[in-house]
């Protein structure tokens, strides 16, 4: 029976000869309207139900039922806004130790903060080899120690934050291609909450110091995809709206770059969400170089003068080369998040944090690396 005779049948315009199954579906589909409009819901919200009794207890599928098509642009942004922002932007700032103008004079041409691999909603198990804790508490912990420390090291009044992807862990318990189940120590929607919380509160905090802010995300990696994008968007809406100090690029795009006082950076998670299986190593190898080389020429970044550098995350490893490859420098960012069990069985943790720098001039910069309390802490 279509659904247009079920339509048929509610407004009286005519009754079909049923099967006897069909009867049945007619009537689970009434069951499923009538209990849906005593609750005010409409029944082609409803996926399915549940018929129990003390004998026996069946699951059954609602024919009517029509799956939401999930936009972006249809989120209600400024519903987000009021719910998020509440308790956020007006709170009392966790930094006041370090002061209005930092520790030193701002003379440099301009900061910048690089960090990858947060992975919020991620889940060590109490069997991984070396342990950890990630959930939200701890997150945020190391957020404030992230924020603490750029505060501190201030030299500029531009400051440029680079998300290198993989922020979120997954959606659905999922890597992006779906190809193996990640334990979450959060639901999607917890980790969403944390996900924009950990954005804003940083965003909060950067902007009350620096004149100028920047924010780069890449959008297009293995674990965050779609799930990332969609924190990422509501984050740049919000911050957009409320710092007017601040601007935001989410990368959707492999390989991404831009260019400031004689620098340019090529930002790229390493993996993507579809096409490259293996993604780029830590030690650069030939197919990489080509593939950075051919960026380079197709976007004629080299000039005169310019430094490149290439940035990645991915591989929860600290490396920089600026020998092999001899028209940029090759840089491999450490993880923000902690090993997690499948690492911590197949390799050796290595330490996680962050990068901060403070650019004098082009080829003039002072390297601030900032390594959490313990190899898997």
């Amino acid at each position: 029976m279509t659904q247009k005779d079920m339509e048929n049948v509610e407004n009286k315009q005519y009754r079909p000869r049923l099967q006897p199954d069909e009867y049945d579906m007619l009537q689970k589909y009434r069951a499923i309207k009538d209990h849906s409009n005593d609750m005010g819901m409409d029944e082609r919200d409803v996926d399915s139900g549940w018929l129990k009794s003390k004998e026996a207890s069946l699951h059954f599928k609602n024919p009517a039922f029509q799956k939401p098509d999930f936009k972006v642009e249809d989120i209600d942004w400024a519903k987000i806004t009021n719910s998020v922002l509440d308790g956020l932007i007006d709170a009392k700032s966790d930094f006041d130790f370090i002061g209005e103008t930092g520790h030193c004079d701002r003379t440099d041409i301009f900061d910048r903060l690089v960090y990858t691999d947060v992975h919020i909603g991620m889940k060590i198990p109490d069997t991984a080899q070396y342990g950890g804790v990630w959930n939200r508490e701890v997150v945020m912990d190391k957020l404030s120690q992230m924020i603490g420390f750029v505060l501190f090291n201030q030299k500029s009044d531009i400051l440029i934050v680079d998300d290198l992807g993989d922020f979120m862990d997954g959606m659905g318990g999922k890597t992006v291609r779906k190809a193996h189940d990640l334990p979450q120590n959060m639901t999607d929607q917890e980790a969403f909450d944390c996900g924009l919380e950990f954005k804003i509160r940083l965003a909060r905090e950067l902007c009350s110091r620096y004149k100028t802010v920047y924010f780069h995300n890449i959008c297009n990696d293995n674990h965050s995809g779609a799930f990332g994008y969609t924190v990422n968007s509501a984050f740049k809406y919000i911050a957009e709206q409320i710092f007017k100090n601040a601007t935001v690029d989410n990368y959707q795009k492999f390989i991404n770059h831009y260019e400031i006082k004689n620098n340019t950076f090529i930002l790229c998670h390493g993996k993507d969400g579809k096409n490259l299986r293996f993604g780029f190593s830590p030690h650069i190898k030939d197919s990489g170089k080509e593939k950075i080389n051919n960026y380079i020429d197709m976007e004629y970044l080299m000039k005169k003068g310019v430094r490149i550098e290439f940035s990645k995350g991915d591989s929860h490893v600290e490396l920089s080369d600026k020998a092999t490859p001899n028209r940029f420098e090759y840089w491999n960012y450490p993880a923000f998040c902690p090993a997690s069990d499948w690492v911590q069985t197949n390799y050796v943790p290595n330490d996680n944090g962050f990068y901060f720098f403070n650019y004098s001039d082009t080829n003039r910069y002072q390297i601030n690396p900032y390594y959490f309390n313990g190899r898997n802490k």
